[in-house]
């Protein structure tokens, strides 16, 4: 059964000297949806603050709130690509991520290998995403591409790479930022099919949207997030 468990989780990010440099403090406090407390040659910003949330199994959660309210910054802790600052985090299930089309590629590799890498990372075995490469390429529309490095790709090209190859495998805990369905008008209408499907097989569901449109299509849940809480 898959679960999401936070009990009293806080984020905090450290910032350099040379950022403080760069850019108003006011900004980064912005920027995160925290707020920041200035030492000497730094500061820190709180993105979230003393978080308690459970999501169980069959849940379709929303989170909503301006942008800067940390909802980016919690389905990063749930996919693991940050930890907590404070606090404790369980996870029950494997999880696979749409929230960030860079984070676990490398740029000087071409699309086919980052396809097997990235559903690696996801935890699939090797054998299995090179056995799905074929309907991976097929959904991405990416053609000659995917024997191109994918330094050369847009943004919507990798966009297309990410979203084939984490909606190709049965999902446990899908985790969603609305931001990444990228593409033009054919690709999101079928990413909007694919996502349909995608989510009526998983365990739990959690997504970061501002549409309220998909919000009440999908989720059972909302939470609300303002200021990292």
């Amino acid at each position: 059964m898959a679960k999401i468990a936070l009990q009293n989780v806080s984020v905090t990010y450290d910032i350099g000297l040379r950022n403080l440099l760069l850019k108003p403090l006011s900004q980064f406090a912005t920027e995160v949806g925290g707020k920041l407390t200035q030492g000497a040659f730094g500061g820190q910003v709180a993105a979230l603050h003393n978080v308690d949330l459970t999501i169980g199994q069959g849940m379709r959660v929303g989170l909503v709130g301006v942008n800067g309210a940390g909802k980016t910054t919690l389905l990063k802790l749930m996919s693991g690509i940050m930890a907590p600052s404070s606090g404790k985090l369980d996870i029950e299930g494997r999880v696979t991520s749409l929230i960030s089309t860079r984070v676990g590629l490398e740029p000087r590799g071409t699309g086919r290998e980052n396809a097997v890498l990235r559903a690696m990372l996801n935890g699939v075995s090797r054998a299995d995403a090179e056995a799905r490469l074929p309907e991976i390429m097929e959904y991405s529309g990416l053609g000659d591409y995917m024997d191109v490095p994918i330094r050369a790709y847009s943004n919507g090209m990798v966009a297309r790479l990410v979203f084939a190859v984490s909606t190709a495998f049965a999902p446990e805990i899908v985790l969603i930022d609305e931001a990444i369905v990228a593409g033009d008008d054919n690709f999101r209408r079928k990413t909007a099919a694919r996502v349909r499907e995608f989510v009526a097989d998983s365990g739990i569901l959690v997504i970061a949207a501002h549409a309220p449109a998909l919000l009440n299509q999908m989720c059972t849940h909302l939470a609300w997030m303002n200021g990292g809480r």
